[in-house]
């Protein structure tokens, strides 16, 4: 019952306007007609501002917009008897009025919610479809991007414009790229790529640096190949200023793989507190995580063989 009294959406003035005028142009026909026997004229019009309330804020304050109106009603007969009806006989005439125009409040209030419900079901189908698109249009990019990589000889120049194309495609803040360099647990480093999609500009990747302690458990977490999804406050400050990442906000991070090894990361940043990563996000993420890792495992083999074939 309390959800019910609570107001379907936020009214805008015109609306509180008309609920206020509905009733002063009830309140005016009661003083107006008082004189006359126009008892059924006044139930009538009574309905009018029923109908708007509840129209207007919903099934349950429309219901009790029934009751006051009928309840104003009686009063004025009791206080202004115009005839000899008996008292169970006024009774009963106002409890019809009370029951025909709490079924009209009910249905034009239900009525109401339908249509809310309605419009609430289209614009978030409408939001959903929107992100499906800029989704889709983020594996777009990576996949016409592909074919640079695959075709260009020194392909790791084109991870910038890679980096561009995804995050202005997907709409996220900030989006990193880590190449694991070096080996071993101690020995490791790294080459970092950034994008900023507010300035729509990166900065020259940062070689062989070394990587944090919280970054070191990143890796040996990486064998289960889940994404790393969290909020920015939760990583060390050595962790967010190694990545420029901002103090608020969320991130999810998925590894890469080339076949069976790790190559590095592919971080997405929002500044939203708030942000929920959802599923069609966190599974196109994913997919182009594992396209990088299957194109730069690609190029890799071919990286050798080349090699192989100057030495032989």
């Amino acid at each position: 019952m309390i959800n019910r009294l609570k107001l379907q959406q936020k009214l805008d003035p015109a609306e509180w306007v008309m609920v206020f005028l509905s009733w002063m142009i009830y309140l005016g026909g009661l003083i107006y007609f008082s004189e006359d026997n126009n008892y059924w004229v006044l139930m009538a019009l009574g309905a009018f501002p029923v109908l708007v309330t509840a129209w207007s804020l919903g099934m349950a304050l429309g219901v009790f917009a029934a009751f006051i109106s009928i309840s104003i009603h009686l009063l004025m007969h009791i206080l202004h008897p115009r005839g000899i009806e008996s008292l169970n006989t006024l009774l009963f005439n106002h409890l019809i009025s009370f029951s025909l125009l709490a079924i009209i409040a009910m249905f034009i209030g239900h009525l109401r919610e339908l249509q809310v419900k309605s419009t609430t079901e289209l614009n978030s189908l409408s939001e959903n479809n929107k992100k499906l698109v800029r989704l889709s249009q983020a594996l777009e990019a990576t996949n016409q991007l592909t074919t640079d990589l695959i075709t260009s000889q020194n392909w790791m120049e084109k991870i910038p414009d890679l980096l561009r194309n995804i995050g202005l495609a997907a709409e996220v803040d900030h989006l990193v790229l880590f190449q694991l360099t070096g080996s071993g647990t101690v020995n490791y480093s790294g080459k970092l790529y950034h994008f900023w999609s507010e300035i729509q500009s990166s900065i020259p990747e940062r070689d062989k640096i070394s990587i944090t302690e919280e970054l070191s458990t990143w890796i040996e977490s990486a064998e289960i190949d889940q994404p790393l999804i969290g909020t920015l406050d939760e990583l060390s400050q050595e962790t967010r200023e190694y990545f420029f990442l901002q103090d608020q906000g969320s991130y999810v991070i998925f590894p890469i793989f080339t076949s069976v090894s790790l190559w590095g990361f592919i971080g997405f940043e929002s500044y939203f507190l708030d942000k929920k990563w959802e599923s069609p996000e966190l599974n196109t993420f994913r997919s182009i995580a594992q396209t990088l890792g299957s194109i730069i495992y690609k190029k890799l083999i071919e990286d050798h063989l080349d090699l192989r074939a100057r030495e032989l």
